[in-house]
This record gives structure tokens, C-alpha cells and sequence, in this order.
């Protein structure tokens, strides 16, 4: 058994002060734990963010800590690329081995159409047949200002490429990709820029709906994550760790020594890939990836990441959705046993049972019903809304996979005609869908959402103002704020839109923009005004609504903090606070908001009799749930009937002797009276 002696005295080899006091807090927690002087290596992995680096001879109380060939973790020295083949190799062969969640050995693929072609020295672009089966891999990678400079395929170098593409003027995360591919035993990589047409729309709108398909039949997507130009390439300089390893000596018996390294954990931060859109999806799609990463090579894939200092992470069945909607297997683990130190660690080594019918498979996560999809569905989209675009009209190219497999998934599990897709939002759940915000009411540190704008400063429309993904940056969404009080208003009731689907998830070009999209909604609605009252000044109502309330008053403080008050127009405008009784205050405010830009949207000038400017800003409540709904503004130019509306923000209900006109509330209880509301036919466009 090998042990670590005078570990006391080696913690001095370490530099830095913050390391020391560290590992010395770990070595106090391993003796009162184990009541030992003398450390194991694997006691200071399961102490804390200590990662034992080389190796120790192999016995059965330390196997399952053996990550590739046999070592804990490794240095990976950049400058050979061999290293990080080598690793890679290891790593693969485990998903294949282990792994059924990421469909089992590597078989033969359905080719892209066009793929970069390796021949020894030789490159050349290669047009496959349909059909045609082989082995590839991707890369995903940032292209930065290296677009204008990036060799990329056109229709006049078309032909050139296929006969000979000139190394010497590919970008350097191009040449090192090819490099990868090549000493990996690679004949072929798929490299956007060069796959794909890059001055012809219809080839961009032919191939972009097959680039999720693209990644997903890829044997390996290697992703360039430190890099945010395709200028400077990933391979270089060697990542450094903040605390550089140290070299201990250990006892394997009294007659036998060896050596391992000792280090702190690495940071696992994958470089700029991480804030970029297609890369996400891209990600997403892939069965596996080895990601170059600021401080380390790691690999991810459908059950598990591995890290370069041997940490290993493990998904178990917490995906098993994910099998199913996008292209993994449909196979489980045994369950899995989370309830000790390390337990993912050797979770990850233990043998794999195999089930032929998928509803079986499907079982042991629970049920797969539309809920358990959409969830999924929310947390990319909360996830995706982070990520940044170099032409933010992109949006619904980067995210047509995902949204393709959901569609896939809901038809597969509900009645045909619900999987409905509208611009970022499924009709089927239409609802919750309209009720997204932004992210700073959870977190103050967030600026507020706005509007996607080129890089030269143009602003565009990529979305219905109803949609996410009209406005650039994070999203929420929250738990339902109450029973669903409005309906579609479209053919008596049964959709929400007759239009066709111009907006589903196959938009990726940007010549022909589809028009406005009309979302027709029969609901309570009403016309307020905003307050001259300051949210921090009246603090909550008398009578508090728990729907205010989210998971540890986050989203309620973000409310206050960000929020302006709207008072029912049929009654005078409070000017002072001092100037009414607080008893008769509540019943004269009617909302609290939060503009989605942060700000009420532009008024407008009007001319007095007395030739003077006076300030008009009408805004309306649309009532979605029980407490929650959206603000609107008539939109530009629609002074016809039918009038036409768009979102500026959403608001939840103050009270309801507030929000609902006299009548229409019952007097002692003060809930409304669902029968007697007048409810209207809203276009939102």
C-alpha cells in the first residue's frame, strides 16, 4: 500500500502561502478522518481540490482512480502534439468502451456533403456522395477578425479547393485542427469556412438546418476553446496552472519508492467558445468533444467530463432525456451511487447493463412527457440566450438543432399537431413561453436586455417583441405565477396564429426576412399608466402578494430594484405620496414592471391648445396568468383597426382592488370575478 511520509515537511515545496495553508488543511481533515500520519495519495483526492499527477503502482483499492494510461492525471505538454492525441485516444476508447449513452464504439457515419480531405501533406476538398458512410471529426472554434483574412470557400475558389488547398494560407486554428486530425488517424475534418459556400445564400440556407446533424455524426468535435480569433490557433502557449505541481516521493513498501506530482485543481474554464451561440449549439449536438481549455485539456461527452488533472465529472442518468430527444443510445447505467467522496469517480469504471426497449430506458428517468421536454427546453434557452454573435440575425440558425429535436421529441409523445414551433416558443406552451425576463431580477450585476444591433451599429429585427429572442441578452424563466387566464384567439380558440410558419426553426437565411408575425390572444385587458411613485418609497403593499416571492427572494428584491409602478387610469394620478391615505393607496396602484430595455419605451410629442409639448406615454396591462402579464405599446404606425400591440415589458398584479376595475372584484374577498371580465381579442406583433 503506498503512502506519502512526512507529508508535514513536503507541504514546504510548495511556493506560494495559499497552496500551503491549503494542503495543510486537508492533511488536518485526513488525520482526524483516518487517524493517520502517513497519507495515501487517494486521501488527498478525496480530500478537497488536491489532484494526484502521475502514477502509482495499480491495486484494487486504487483502480478505479486510474485515469489515463493508468495515471491519476497528467501535464499535457502542448508543444507535442502527440500528447494531447494521446490523451484523447484514452479518453475515447473509454466513452466507446463504457459508454452507451454515447452510442457505443465508433461506427462508420452519414458523410457531410463537402469535408477537408487529408492525404498525407496533401489537403483538398472532398464532395462526398449521399449516403456515403465514413469517419470525421469537427471543429468548433471562433473565427474573431480573422473573417476577413480567413481562406474560406467561395464560389470562385470552388473548384481550386478541390484539387489543392494551400496550408500556407489557412488560419492557424485551421492548420492546427488539420494537425490534430492528422496524427489522430483522421482522413477527413469538417471545417465550417470550408465546408460550406460562403458567398451563397442558398447553400448557407441548405446546409446551415444540417450542421446539428453535422456535429452529432461526428466521431469527435474538437473544440479550439481558448482561442477567440482563428488567427492565433489553441495549442499554444502551454496552459499554466496558478500553482504549478510539485513532485513528492512516496513509499510503495520499505524497500521501494516512487513518485507522483501533486497540484491544485485546475480552473475549468473553457475559453471563448463558452459565450459564443453556434458554439453552443454546436456543443450540444456533439457525442463527444475534447476541449482545449484555458488551463487544461478536458473531454465531455454524454455521461461524463474528464479533465486533463484527472478530475472526472459524472452525469449518470440526469441525460437520459437527452438520449432520447437528441442522437445518443437508448441504454442506461445500473443506478447510480452518488453518497460518498470520489463515488463519480469510480461510478464512472463500473460495468454498464445494456436494455433493448426504450421505454425502459425512458422509465428509469421517469417519465418522458411534453413537461420533462420543455423544461429541457427552458434551460437552453436560458443557457443560449448568454451567447453572443458576430451577425445576432444568426440566432435562429444557431439554435435550429436543438429546436428540431424538441419538435421531434413533443410529436414523438403527444398528439400530432402540438409541436408547434413560433419563433423561440412552442405554441403548446405558449403561456409560459410569453412570460420570459431578464436576468437582472436575479442578479443586479446584469445590465437590461437590447436590441440586436450589427456590428456597425444598425439595428435589426430578428424576432416578434413577444419572442426572447427579439432583444440581446440573459433570460428567465420563472415557476408559473398563477392559473393561465388567456386563450388563443385564432380559429375559434384553436391556435394562437393563422399565419403560416415562417418563423419555425428551419429560418437561417437573411435575405428574406419573414414579415411581422401576429399572435392573437383573448384575454383581461386594460390600459394603465406609469407612476410618478418610486418603488423604494412605497415599498410593498399592505396586503403582500406571495406571487411577488420567488426562490429566496431573488427575483422579489430584483422586482423592487428595477421595477416602476402602474396606476389604474380611471383614477386621479397620485402625485406625492403624502398626498393620499396609505389605506386608499393599494387600490389606485394596479402593477409593478420591469421594462425589458430597462427604460418606458420613447413617448411621444403632442401639441396643447396653447401651443405648448406635453409628454403622452400609453401603455396597457395584458393579463396572462392569475398574477402576471405584459406590458404593451400600440406599435408604430398602427392607428387602423385592427390595432396592433408589441411587449415593452412584463408586470405582476399590486393588488387586485388595483388592477381590476370597480365590479369586476369581489368587495370582501377582493378576487375577481372571472365571469363578469371583460375579455379582448390583443394582436401582438
Amino acid at each position: 500500500m503506498p503512502y506519502i511520509r512526512n507529508f508535514h515537511r513536503l507541504i514546504g515545496q510548495f511556493p506560494d502561502r495559499k497552496t500551503k495553508l491549503y494542503l495543510k488543511n486537508c492533511l488536518d481533515f485526513i488525520e482526524i478522518y483516518a487517524g493517520e500520519r502517513d497519507i495515501h495519495p487517494e486521501d488527498l483526492w478525496l480530500a478537497g481540490k488536491v489532484r494526484v499527477l502521475g502514477g502509482y503502482e495499480s491495486n484494487a483499492s486504487t483502480a478505479h482512480l486510474r485515469g489515463p494510461n493508468g495515471l491519476v492525471g497528467r501535464n499535457v505538454d502542448y508543444t507535442r502534439l502527440s500528447d494531447a492525441v494521446a490523451i484523447t485516444k484514452e479518453w475515447v476508447d473509454k466513452c466507446s468502451n463504457y459508454h452507451v449513452h454515447c452510442g457505443g464504439h465508433l461506427q462508420p457515419s452519414i458523410l457531410p456533403a463537402r469535408l477537408v480531405s487529408i492525404d498525407g501533406t496533401k489537403l483538398s476538398l472532398a464532395e462526398t456522395k449521399p449516403g456515403q458512410t465514413g469517419h470525421y471529426l469537427a471543429l468548433s472554434y471562433c473565427w474573431g477578425e480573422a473573417s476577413r483574412q480567413m481562406l474560406k470557400l467561395k464560389s470562385f475558389n470552388h473548384a481550386v479547393l478541390q484539387c489543392n488547398i494551400d496550408w500556407s494560407k489557412l488560419v492557424l486554428t485551421h492548420q492546427q485542427a488539420i494537425q490534430f486530425a492528422r496524427e489522430a488517424g483522421y482522413r477527413y475534418i469538417w471545417i465550417d469556412a470550408l465546408c460550406i459556400m460562403q458567398d451563397s445564400p442558398d447553400d448557407w440556407a441548405q446546409q446551415a438546418p444540417l450542421v446539428p446533424n453535422i456535429y452529432g455524426n461526428a466521431d469527435l468535435t474538437l473544440v479550439a476553446g481558448r482561442s477567440d480569433d482563428a488567427r492565433n490557433g489553441f495549442f499554444l502557449p502551454n496552459p499554466v496552472p496558478d500553482t504549478p505541481p510539485v513532485r513528492l516521493t512516496y513509499d510503495m513498501s520499505e524497500m521501494i519508492t516512487s513518485h507522483c506530482w501533486i497540484s491544485l485543481e485546475r480552473s475549468r474554464d473553457i475559453g471563448p467558445t463558452s459565450d459564443r451561440g453556434w458554439c453552443y449549439q454546436e456543443a450540444l449536438m456533439s457525442r463527444r468533444l475534447v476541449m482545449f481549455g484555458m488551463q487544461q485539456l478536458s473531454f465531455r461527452c454524454h455521461e461524463c467530463q474528464m479533465f486533463e488533472d484527472g478530475d472526472v465529472v459524472s452525469v449518470g442518468d440526469t441525460k437520459a432525456w437527452f438520449n432520447h430527444t437528441f442522437n445518443a443510445g437508448f441504454f442506461r447505467h445500473e443506478p447510480i451511487d452518488n453518497s460518498s467522496p470520489g463515488q463519480d469517480i469510480k461510478n464512472f469504471y463500473q460495468p454498464i447493463r445494456y436494455i433493448d426497449s426504450i421505454e425502459s430506458a425512458l422509465g428509469h428517468a421517469g417519465p418522458l412527457n411534453a413537461v420533462t421536454i420543455l423544461e429541457h427546453w427552458y434551460t437552453i434557452v436560458m443557457e443560449y440566450s448568454q451567447r453572443g454573435f458576430y451577425d445576432p440575425r444568426d440566432i435562429h440558425a444557431a439554435l435550429s438543432g436543438a429546436a428540431l429535436f424538441i419538435q421531434k421529441a413533443i410529436a414523438k409523445h403527444m398528439e400530432h399537431g402540438t409541436e408547434r414551433y413560433m419563433a423561440g416558443l412552442w405554441e403548446m406552451d405558449m403561456v409560459r413561453g410569453l412570460l420570459w425576463t431578464g436576468s437582472r431580477l436575479q442578479d443586479a450585476r446584469l445590465q437590461a436586455l437590447k436590441p440586436a444591433t450589427l456590428r456597425e451599429g444598425r439595428a435589426v429585427r430578428r424576432a416578434p417583441s413577444w419572442s426572447w429572442m427579439a432583444l440581446e441578452g440573459p433570460i428567465e424563466y420563472q415557476m408559473s405565477r398563477g392559473a393561465p387566464r388567456c386563450k388563443p384567439a385564432c380559429l375559434d380558440g384553436r391556435t394562437w396564429s393563422s399565419q403560416p410558419d415562417s418563423w419555425g426553426p428551419l429560418l437561417v437565411g437573411h435575405k428574406n426576412w419573414p414579415g411581422i408575425f401576429k399572435l392573437e390572444i383573448r384575454a383581461y385587458f386594460r390600459e394603465v399608466r406609469g407612476s410618478q411613485l418610486n418603488t423604494k418609497v412605497v415599498g410593498p403593499p399592505a396586503y403582500y402578494p406571495r406571487h411577488l416571492e420567488g426562490p429566496d427572494n431573488s427575483d422579489f428584491y430584483g422586482i423592487f430594484n428595477h421595477g416602476h409602478l402602474f396606476e389604474a387610469t380611471e383614477k386621479e394620478p397620485i402625485r406625492d405620496i403624502d398626498s393620499i391615505p396609505r389605506s386608499e393607496l393599494d387600490s389606485h396602484i394596479a402593477a409593478i414592471g420591469v421594462f425589458d430595455q430597462g427604460f418606458a419605451p420613447l413617448s411621444r410629442l403632442i401639441m396643447t391648445e396653447n401651443g405648448e409639448c406635453e409628454i403622452e406615454t400609453r401603455l396597457w396591462a395584458l393579463r396572462i396568468t392569475e398574477y402576471m402579464g405584459l406590458i404593451l405599446v400600440q406599435a408604430q404606425g398602427s392607428d387602423r383597426e385592427p390595432v396592433l400591440y408589441k411587449r415593452v415589458g412584463h408586470f405582476y398584479i399590486w393588488t387586485n382592488q388595483g388592477f381590476y376595475q370597480k365590479g369586476f372584484f369581489n368587495e370582501s374577498s377582493y378576487e375577481p370575478l372571472e365571469d363578469r371580465l371583460p375579455m379582448e381579442t390583443i394582436i401582438l406583433v
